[in-house]
């Protein structure tokens, strides 16, 4: 009978060293929450994130009387439940095998997949997610409906800023996605300012350089609905990336496989904002 090896602890390290590199939103995909919220949280098909409410602030000191203590906070969860399952499948002929070791047959027969297929659309789920369910936490507060030209991106992208400022978005670690045309609309605009010199310009530019500018594809900033994105700014503090591999194997050859190695593959994967952070998150849609 045939042996299937679980190389999923291998696989997943390999892939999540891949981030970064290969997909468009690597820097979401890897922040820090990936680590805070561990995934020994899981419950089935779902993970609960600890949310802490304080009810009342600071009063009037008295140092002649003991107030009444009681309790002027509350403990709750945001509870995330896993929307994708997906699986893959593929033979590996045996002299893969066999020239080869076994993991490095594994990467070999799904490089090509992983490019092609699997990091687009984790970056386009991601980007769904987030564009979703933000809108949903903040009544689409945090869409803007704009054509953007060269003579109002940086004014645009100045609001986007405007309005994490006043929500105490920290400006640190923030990233302004722009699809292709619209990054050449800001690389124009820095070009005429050093042109001209003009002063409100400079003020904007200036903005500009406060944040990690990424230049997306077109296609790949689109929902999986089809709604396209020219500007996303974001601070990667409100996004919760959960990607567990379950399983990933490779199945020796045997009689009902036809004498050929089988590779199965199977994860639950998804993208969350903390709701309470959702304002890190600014889309600039175009009119339709």
């Amino acid at each position: 009978m045939a042996n299937a090896i679980n190389y999923a602890k291998e696989y997943g390290r390999e892939l999540a060293q891949s981030y970064p590199y290969v997909l468009q939103f690597g820097e979401l995909w890897a922040n820090p929450n990936t680590k805070r919220y561990e995934l020994d949280t899981m419950k089935a098909n779902g993970i609960y994130i600890p949310s802490v409410t304080v009810t009342e602030g600071l009063r009037d000191g008295d140092r002649d009387t003991v107030g009444t203590f009681t309790r002027k906070h509350s403990n709750d969860w945001e509870y995330k439940e896993l929307r994708n399952h997906k699986v893959w499948d593929t033979l590996v002929h045996p002299m893969d095998v066999i020239q080869s070791n076994t993991v490095a047959t594994i990467k070999n027969a799904t490089e090509e997949f992983n490019v092609t297929y699997k990091f687009p659309y984790l970056d386009k789920m991601l980007l769904t997610a987030v564009y979703n369910d933000s809108k949903t936490v903040l009544e689409d507060a945090n869409v803007k409906q704009e054509n953007l030209t060269v003579d109002n991106v940086l004014t645009v992208f100045d609001e986007l800023m405007d309005t994490e400022d006043d929500a105490f978005v920290p400006k640190y670690g923030r990233i302004l996605y722009a699809d292709t045309k619209t990054k050449t609309l800001i690389d124009n605009c820095k070009d005429i300012y050093r042109v001209s010199g003009t002063k409100i310009l400079g003020r904007t530019v200036s903005r500009i350089d406060e944040v990690e500018v990424r230049d997306i594809p077109t296609s790949a900033m689109e929902t999986e609905d089809g709604q396209k994105i020219s500007m996303f700014l974001v601070h990667p503090s409100l996004i919760l990336p959960v990607c567990n591999y379950e399983f990933s194997g490779l199945e020796a050859p045997s009689v009902h496989s036809q004498g050929k190695a089988l590779y199965f593959e199977e994860f639950f994967c998804d993208a969350f904002i903390l709701n309470k952070k959702a304002v890190g998150a600014q889309f600039v849609i175009p009119n339709a």
